[in-house]
């Protein structure tokens, strides 16, 4: 594998692992600390982990917090997304009013075809900013990939061949060449909208291409999403059984000799930080349950367009992306309210 100095910056580092949809709760259990980088500095270089400062955020100050979440690209990207297919939803609503008869009805036509033409000029426009925000990561994943594959083959160059082609059967040089065609599809897409470039057959088929790398992604994201649920299910089963017979154990001694009042103090507090343990566990259960729905919403809609099946109503999209994009929002909320609180919990001791 790569070496420390060959990492890439942390704040890219996490702002690649966001746009990517790779699972938020790590295995290891620990919270995973959202880089919030302003938009003045956000390129250049930060040594180690590092986060803007953080002051006490608590869940009644939303105004706080949605402020720290526009802050960052990600949860501009989160918002972009939910307003923008939002004004898609409500331009397939008003598409109904069209062929009303009334002077009332009229007028609702009228004001209707107004917010129609204006949806129109701004969806392109949300669409592309979501795109700028995502621009720029290519190099680096191509960096990443080619670091990866040549440091891979460098320490193998006494192994067998068994070995070596095993590297291609792990899910790592897989994923990594996955987002790299994503990205690299993604900011050509984005150079066509620009006028960059204008081949329509190209076009067509990096945004082929981009789809089912997406959708790949997709689907290596719900099966290490479903497999991170079944693991948190099993901790939550041995957490809440050691714990009934930690409780079982302690009214029995106690119904058959009092024990010194420091031992009830310990056994208390160790019962305590299980219960608080057994919370953070269902917390991060609900956590990775929305993740998943939120895939399967990303699916089902790119196996709709991967298919080129017409859906009766646009709307139907529509309600999958908006679900989706609020989701996903729901995900940096609370990524950045658990970093708050992480700050916070840090100042206290």
């Amino acid at each position: 594998m790569g070496t420390e100095k060959d990492a890439l910056p942390a704040h890219i580092l996490e702002e690649l692992r966001i746009f990517n949809n790779e699972p938020i709760v790590p295995e290891s259990g620990r919270q995973v600390p959202i880089v919030i980088v302003d938009n003045s500095d956000k390129h250049e270089d930060v040594k180690g982990t590092t986060v803007a400062p953080v002051d006490r955020i608590s869940k009644d100050n939303k105004l706080e917090l949605l402020l720290r979440l526009h802050s960052s690209l990600i949860g501009k990207d989160k918002i972009a997304k939910t307003v923008l297919h939002a004004l898609y939803l409500f331009h397939a609503l008003l598409r109904q009013f069209h062929n009303e008869k009334t002077l009332i009805q009229r007028w609702s036509v009228i004001i209707s075809r107004y917010l129609m033409s204006q949806i129109r000029v701004l969806g392109p426009q949300l669409s592309i900013f979501r795109y700028s925000l995502r621009f720029g990561n290519g190099p680096f994943h191509l960096w990443q990939l080619m670091s990866f594959i040549i440091s891979e083959y460098t320490s193998t160059t006494t192994a067998t061949t068994t070995t070596t082609s095993s590297l291609w059967r792990r899910s790592v040089p897989w994923r990594q060449l996955i987002d790299t065609c994503f990205t690299l599809c993604d900011e050509m897409i984005l150079f066509y909208k620009l006028g960059v470039w204008s081949n329509t057959k190209v076009y067509r088929f990096v945004r082929g291409q981009r789809m089912f790398s997406l959708h790949c992604n997709i689907l290596m994201n719900i099966f290490n999403v479903t497999k991170k649920i079944r693991c948190t299910r099993r901790k939550i089963t041995e957490l809440e059984v050691e714990l009934e017979l930690k409780k079982s154990i302690t009214d029995f001694s106690t119904e058959i000799h009092s024990p010194p009042y420091d031992d009830q103090r310990a056994t208390v507090d160790k019962e305590q930080v299980m219960q608080a343990e057994l919370i953070t566990l269902h917390e991060r259960k609900r956590t990775e349950a929305y993740e998943l729905l939120r895939l399967l919403l990303d699916g089902i809609v790119n196996s709709i367009i991967i298919s080129r099946i017409k859906p009766s109503s646009a709307a139907i999209c529509n309600v999958i992306h908006l679900a989706s994009g609020i989701l996903g929002l729901h995900k940096v909320w609370h990524l950045t309210l658990e970093q708050g609180q992480h700050s916070i919990d840090k100042i206290s001791k």
